[in-house]
Parts: C-alpha cells; sequence; structure tokens
C-alpha cells in the first residue's frame, strides 16, 4: 500500500443524481467476492483452497477482488480505475500507464461525520456512497485534477456551511449588514449587552422578526411602505403595530447613541487614522474634523410660509439638511435636521456643534486638550464662531479676489484640503443608503419620525461599514 495521507475530514462528491453501478469488469469483481468467499461455497478442493490462501494473505477486499478476477479470467484483463487500483495496492507501471489513459479519475466516495460539506458548483444534489476511510486510503491533493469539478472540501469546523452563508446573503440583501453576526453583535451593542431589553417586544412577532423589521424598513430594498409589512407573506401586521415597532427600536438605537461618545479621543483618533493624515495633522498637534451636509427631501408645503423656509437654492427643492462630521479615523457622526432654507454657515454656527466639540475636549481629554480643526468646503465662513468656542480652527480651499493668481503655498493647501474631503464624499453617501433616509419624507410621515432615523442611522453604519478614510 502507498503511504498515502489520512482521510480524516476530508470528502469527495460526485454532481450526479444517480449512483454509477461501476464498470462491468467491478461488478464482476464483486460477484466473485461474493460466490467465492463464503466458506459453503460450491467448487472443487483446488478452488477452494486458492481462495483460502487469498482470505489469508489479502489485507482489503480491495486487492482480494482484483487478485481473484485476475484468477478467474486469466485471458482478459480487469481495467480498475486509479482509485480503485491505488485503494488494491496494484504498482504495476504497465497497468498504470494503461490506467491513466483509458480509465477516468474518479477520486472514492467517502462519507464522515453528518457535518460534512460538499463545495461542488453544480446544483445537483451531491451523492455520497457509504464508505469506510478506515479501510482505505486515498490519494494525495496532488493526483486528484485541480481543474476538474471535483474539489477537496472540509468540515463545518474550517468552513462556514452553505446554508449559513446563503442565510447572510439573505440578511445582507434585506437589512444591510454583511452577516448575521455582524447585525446581531450591533443590536448587543446598542442594548448595552442586556438581554431583557434585546427580548423585548411591542407585538406578536418574536424579538428576532421586530428587529429584522427594523432593519428592513430602515435599509429599504425589500420592504418600502408600511403595507408591505401586513401582507400575508411578511410580518402580518397592521401599520399601526408596524410604526410602534418601528419606533420603539429606533429609541433604544437614540438612548445608545446619546451616551456613547459623540466623538473620539485625540490618541484614538491619532491611533486608527491612517499614516498620511497622522503625518499631516495629528503629528503637528492638530486634531482634523471634517463637516459637510445634505439633503433629505419632502412633499413641497402647502402653505406658503413653509414653502419659503425649506426650500434650498442649491438642490433646486424643498427639504431638510443634516450636518455630517467624519473623523479621520473613520468615526462617522450626523446631527439634527434643519429646514432646507438655512444656509451651511448659519447650521454649523447656530446647531451647537461647536459646543459639543469644545465640551468634549474639556470633559474626555485628560492630557491633550486639542481642540478641533473644522475642515470645510468653501461655502463656510464659520472662522470666528469657532475660534470663539474653545479657540477652535477651521481649514478651507484658499480664497482668491478676481482676476488673481493663487500662491504656490494657497494652490497646495486647497489641493490638499480637496483630496483630504473626498472620504467625507464617501462618508455622505453612506448616510443616504437608507432607503427610508433617500426616499425623503412621504407626506403622511411624522417629521419627528425622520428625524430620529437620520441620527439612528447616522450612528448605525459606523457598524456596517468599513471606514471612509
Amino acid at each position: 500500500m502507498h503511504n498515502l495521507p489520512s482521510t480524516e475530514g476530508v470528502a469527495y462528491c460526485k454532481p450526479t443524481s444517480k449512483p454509477s453501478k461501476g464498470k462491468a469488469s467491478d461488478r464482476y469483481a464483486k460477484h466473485i467476492l461474493e460466490t467465492y468467499l463464503s466458506e459453503d461455497s460450491t467448487g472443487d478442493d483446488a478452488e477452494k483452497d486458492t481462495m483460502s490462501q487469498l482470505r489469508a494473505e489479502s489485507a482489503t477486499w480491495k486487492r482480494l477482488a482484483q487478485q481473484s478476477s485476475e484468477i478467474h479470467t486469466p485471458t482478459k484483463t480487469i481495467d480498475f480505475n486509479e482509485s480503485v487500483a491505488i485503494a488494491a495496492g496494484i504498482t504495476d507501471e504497465n497497468v498504470r500507464k494503461k490506467e491513466k489513459s483509458t480509465a477516468k479519475k474518479v477520486p472514492l466516495y467517502t462519507r464522515f461525520k453528518d457535518d460534512v460539506k460538499y463545495n461542488i458548483k453544480s446544483k445537483m444534489k451531491p451523492h455520497i456512497l457509504p464508505f469506510d476511510p478506515t479501510q482505505v486510503n486515498i490519494p494525495p491533493l496532488k493526483s486528484i485534477p485541480k481543474k476538474g469539478r471535483w474539489k477537496r472540501v472540509k468540515t463545518a469546523g474550517q468552513y462556514i456551511n452553505e446554508k449559513q452563508k446563503q442565510h447572510d446573503k439573505e440578511i445582507k440583501r434585506k437589512t444591510g449588514f454583511l452577516t448575521e453576526k455582524a447585525m446581531l453583535a450591533f443590536i448587543s451593542v446598542v442594548c448595552n449587552g442586556d438581554i431583557k431589553k434585546i427580548q423585548k417586544r411591542k407585538s406578536v412577532l418574536t424579538w428576532y422578526e421586530e428587529w429584522m423589521l427594523f432593519f428592513e424598513f430602515t435599509w429599504g430594498r425589500t420592504k418600502l411602505r408600511w403595507a408591505d409589512l401586513s401582507a400575508s407573506d411578511s410580518y402580518g401586521i397592521d401599520d399601526k403595530m408596524a410604526r410602534t415597532i418601528f419606533d420603539s427600536k429606533m429609541n433604544i438605537i437614540i438612548e445608545c447613541r446619546e451616551w456613547w461618545p459623540a466623538f473620539t479621543t485625540f490618541e484614538e483618533d491619532k491611533e486608527m487614522s491612517d499614516d498620511k493624515y497622522k503625518k499631516r495633522y495629528h503629528n503637528e498637534g492638530t486634531r482634523p474634523i471634517f463637516w459637510d451636509m445634505t439633503n433629505v427631501s419632502i412633499p413641497k408645503p402647502s402653505e406658503s410660509r413653509l414653502q419659503g423656509c425649506t426650500y434650498s437654492s442649491y438642490y433646486a427643492q424643498n427639504c431638510f439638511k443634516g450636518g455630517i462630521g467624519v473623523q479621520t479615523c473613520g468615526w462617522i457622526r450626523t446631527h439634527d435636521l434643519w429646514t432646507g432654507g438655512v444656509s451651511d454657515t448659519t447650521y454649523q454656527g447656530s446647531s451647537g456643534i461647536f459646543e459639543k466639540q469644545r465640551e468634549f475636549v474639556e470633559i474626555n481629554d485628560d492630557e491633550n486638550k486639542v481642540p478641533f480643526t473644522n475642515i470645510f468646503d468653501k461655502g463656510y465662513r464659520n472662522r470666528l464662531a469657532a475660534w470663539q468656542a474653545g479657540h477652535q480652527l477651521t481649514l478651507q480651499p484658499s480664497f482668491a479676489k478676481s482676476d488673481s493668481r493663487f500662491r504656490r503655498r494657497e494652490t497646495l493647501s486647497s489641493a490638499i484640503v480637496a483630496a483630504d474631503r473626498s472620504g467625507n464624499e464617501r462618508a455622505v453617501r453612506i448616510t443616504k443608503m437608507a432607503g427610508y433616509i433617500g426616499r425623503g419624507l412621504d407626506s403622511r410621515q411624522s417629521i419627528e419620525r425622520v428625524d430620529k432615523a437620520w441620527l439612528a442611522w447616522g450612528f448605525q453604519v459606523n457598524f456596517m461599514f468599513k471606514s471612509v478614510l
């Protein structure tokens, strides 16, 4: 026998719906075994002595089958396939060469534990023949064709089973979370690990179904309307109960957002930032944060006063506007929604962002009380407001008078700001990926619910996506 590796935890599967009956020679060898290996088999004394000698000398039934076939069919060559030949211990080079040219390389079909996973491209259900792996060794991986339909697969302890993979794909399609584990981890975070809070329900649905309802409706790919949740093939609850469940889960996330730190400390931000930001900002003693704004569409109000205060000339529509801040470590934070008629400068200076940043530095930074450096686009005029709120700094692309050229330093500064703010644009895109936010305010929706959903989603994205910087 060849010194072949152990078959522990390895299986080979055949992409066919019916088991193969084998070659005619294999069936003939099996017939020889059934006929001559029994003690009460018929035949002359010489034939019985020969079979008794074979039983004593042979280590496995496959070698016995091969040798007995050669004895009883001396004029006919028995061409076993390569796997059976290796298992039978045949080492004749002529036989091996002939088998390589004529026989198909079909691995042995083995069955081990119930958790064996099958990795095949065919959509057919794999057929596994019951075979004892402790009796026969199989050829090593290098002797199995790598480009064929046969693949070496491992147990569930080494690979996620196919069923779990399909379930994770469904979770990602419905909620946006990459896996079910990521979704459950976020639920545990916002509930502070309190199992009673996680399992708290508002309806006949299970706690898992209620969380799925919230995430699925927020993501907005499979459930777009409240009426979709009451369908018989969906959650089967009325619109009022669906809103109650949605608000309860959203309030849990908002509560968690309030007691989590609004920003990261200077040491945390520096440690988790990319090297280019460390060299450009942190090593120079500055704490950068990028701020931008985006819109949430709303229907045109019927009252003229509301039309005027919600209309944005930049977006050319009636909308709400909210601030989005992102630090160089990738932490994203959304701020309250305001009416679209407010300018970016007024929003940044009057919404309390600078005051929150000043309070955070005074409370959370014990040693390095480094003020924030707010990086804006050209449209902001908040240098004075930022300085008055704890001597905070601002950084923007340089301005130039009409018909005047930028100097070298101004050109480089503007280019650096523009390049670094590209990550902030990706943060804006992520905050608009939620279907409930991206579709805007419906005529029958609550403004308060949309504002809370905007804040909750801005906190949730930090646990769903990779860093944008």
